[in-house]
């Protein structure tokens, strides 16, 4: 089960890297072409580790207009996961203190996917898929209103699930949201709000209809920034909810799979979940240096769900019809993230600037001892927890 642990570690690690991955500041020069350089941990242990690196350039002129392009891989070289996966994305920006535009797109792949769950093997040839992302900041005096949405794609080649052939198909993952924005003396004020809708199918290999999942998913969150001399804080508080289902069957006529085991396999499921979240960022210079730290803390407060499976085995499997019934429990399951950053933001070099910085993040997470045995030493835990989330960047200004 510990590996189920690493999982949750996994996709933690890529979520604090999406969501709080930072870029050099900003130098006082009219035009600038800056390229940087990023890499660092996700997580790591004896068996294997995940990682990303990213690399890119952009042409900035008066802080106003930008153009760029990025180029990033995620790897994972982890039992329960060995894939990697590719991102290659371009930004077009026009800011003024009146309007803005921010148009982003991009095309990512993978190569062969391997799962591996307890003694569930799951396999995947490669995929790809497309995404874009737009928002449109329009500023009133000291109120601003942000409207953003977000499209994402994404296909699969053959793929093997354990004891049957399918693969996944992501029709369509739309975001919408809406941030206001009003600045009073020091103190900007932000309340935002996003709704997610996925359509996740399971096809067979031949393209015959297997499972559909939705998931609808909301976020509404209040953030405030303070900003005196050379400190800046922040501080955001938000609930999400979230509401998905899953049903569909396998049966003999949509498997190719020669020794299916089932004449059929039906699934109905469903979850709902609601969960609060704070973060807390502080930001100070001493010298050339520059202190960043971030406090975050998420909690599912509560959450109800079943899942309801029936099948009938072939007389060659044992025969007999059955159902199993699970209502999964996630409640009071959370964690605290803890984020230290250093950097030096701007060092003049010539008619250059250059920055780098290091960052080391940190997850304490609580509830799931009654889900996951842990089944490892103190000695490798300490070089997880050193290892693990921990990020190199660089960048120079022309």
């Amino acid at each position: 089960m510990h590996k189920n642990k690493r999982a949750l570690a996994l996709w933690l690690g890529l979520f604090f890297y999406l969501n709080l991955s930072l870029t050099a500041e900003p130098t006082a020069q009219l035009t600038t072409q800056e390229f940087f350089f990023k890499t660092g941990t996700l997580f790591v242990n004896d068996d294997g580790a995940s990682y990303y690196r990213q690399t890119g350039l952009s042409l900035n002129q008066n802080n106003i207009f930008s153009l760029g392009l990025k180029i990033g891989e995620i790897t994972s070289t982890l039992p329960l996961l060995d894939t990697s996966v590719s991102v290659l994305s371009g930004h077009y920006i026009i800011d003024t203190p009146e309007i803005g535009f921010n148009l982003t797109a991009g095309y990512f792949n993978h190569k062969d996917l391997n799962i591996t769950i307890g003694n569930n093997h799951l396999f995947n040839e490669d995929g790809r898929g497309h995404l874009v992302s737009l928002k449109m900041p329009y500023n009133i005096g000291f109120f601003g209103i942000t409207p953003f949405v977000f499209f994402c794609n994404a296909s699969w080649k053959d793929g093997h699930f354990y004891w049957f052939f399918g693969k996944p198909k992501l029709s369509l993952l739309q975001v919408y949201g809406l941030n206001t924005s009003l600045e009073l003396f020091n103190y900007k004020h932000n309340i935002g709000f996003y709704t997610l809708d996925a359509n996740v199918d399971i096809v067979s290999n031949d393209y015959k209809h297997l499972f559909s999942s939705s998931l609808d998913a909301g976020l509404l969150s209040y953030k405030i920034e303070y900003n005196y001399s050379d400190i800046d804080f922040s501080g955001t508080i938000g609930w999400i909810y979230t509401k998905a289902l899953l049903e569909g069957s396998l049966n003999t006529s949509n498997q190719l799979f020669p020794l299916f085991p089932y004449l059929f396999y039906n699934v109905n499921a469903f979850y709902n979940a609601n969960a609060g979240f704070a973060l807390f960022q502080l930001k100070h210079s001493v010298s050339i240096l520059q202190f960043k730290y971030d406090l975050g803390i998420f909690h599912i407060f509560n959450n109800e769900g079943k899942l309801d499976i029936n099948y009938r085995r072939k007389t060659l499997f044992g025969g007999g019809t059955f159902h199993e019934e699970s209502i999964p429990d996630l409640k009071d399951l959370g964690f605290m993230l803890l984020v230290l950053d250093v950097s030096i933001p701007s060092m003049p070099i010539r008619e250059s600037a250059f920055s780098m910085g290091i960052q080391k993040a940190f997850i304490v997470p609580w509830g799931y001892k009654d889900i996951f045995t842990i089944e490892t030493d103190t000695l490798s835990l300490i070089k997880t927890v050193l290892k693990s989330g921990f990020s190199l960047r660089l960048s120079i200004n022309l």
